[in-house]
């Protein structure tokens, strides 16, 4: 175009053309996210809801129940109650997380240290190794970075087969943290959808195996509300690192 008044509207018209496309492209891939969100969401409550209507109806029009056939429906109707508060617990966090938790500048050496022990107090069957350096100082919440800590921690651990022998290795540097296990590892195609509400690697939905697939979302949100930024590298049978910069 000439530098005339017509060719300096034709650049702003093209200038305004391309803002439009990128953001009606930004709303449709916003709108898309969502969409998925909400399927996936109805997927994992109406799957343990139907169960409890199963199991309940049984209960409420059988009778002369053998007392170990009702005591086991009883503990199915109990046990998907739980997974579904578990489901409610993790998303109020999720949608919340912005309006939770005061950021301040303090030794995450010493506090790091003191979620790892919790940590291995309650994985007592798995083999947690640290190299932590002393006197790291960052602007954090402690409560959020236990709950970013303890998901990692339970991802490494899903990421074992039950005969394995677990072992992860916690990694504080002064500019990262580093979560390290020597699991099944994450396939590559798989790496960025992990970070997406409710999906999970294992498409059966076994959740002993895959969980809820929020543990990742959820360390996702505090990692954006620190102002950090996460990185995952895997590898299929060798394992996966979990990089937390710290800004």
């Amino acid at each position: 175009f000439g530098n005339d008044e017509i060719g300096k509207l034709a650049k702003t018209f093209n200038s305004m053309s391309d803002s439009i496309e990128y953001n009606v492209n930004k709303i449709k891939k916003i709108a898309n996210d969502r969409e998925i969100f909400i399927n996936n969401l109805t997927h994992e409550i109406r799957t343990p809801l139907t169960s409890i209507i199963g199991f309940s109806s049984l209960l409420i029009n059988t009778s002369n129940f053998d007392k170990n056939k009702m005591n086991e429906y009883l503990n199915k109707i109990h046990e998907e109650g739980i997974y579904i508060k578990n489901i409610t617990d993790k998303l109020i966090e999720l949608i919340l997380l912005n309006q939770q938790g005061k950021l301040k500048k303090q030794n995450l050496s010493e506090v790091l240290t003191n979620i790892v022990k919790e940590v291995k107090d309650i994985f007592t069957d798995v083999r947690i190794e640290t190299n932590i350096c002393e006197n790291i100082f960052a602007t954090f919440d402690a409560t959020l970075l236990k709950s970013l800590v303890f998901n990692l921690v339970k991802n490494s651990i899903v990421a074992y087969r039950e005969e394995d022998c677990k072992y992860i290795k916690v990694i504080l540097k002064p500019k990262y943290i580093q979560i390290i296990d020597k699991g099944k590892g994450i396939p590559e195609e798989d790496i960025e959808k992990i970070k997406q509400p409710f999906y999970t690697i294992n498409q059966d939905r076994n959740r002993d195996i895959s969980g809820m697939g929020l543990g990742i979302p959820l360390c996702n949100k505090i990692v954006d509300f620190f102002q950090w930024s996460l990185s995952i590298s895997s590898k299929v049978n060798v394992g996966t690192e979990i990089t937390i910069n710290i800004n």
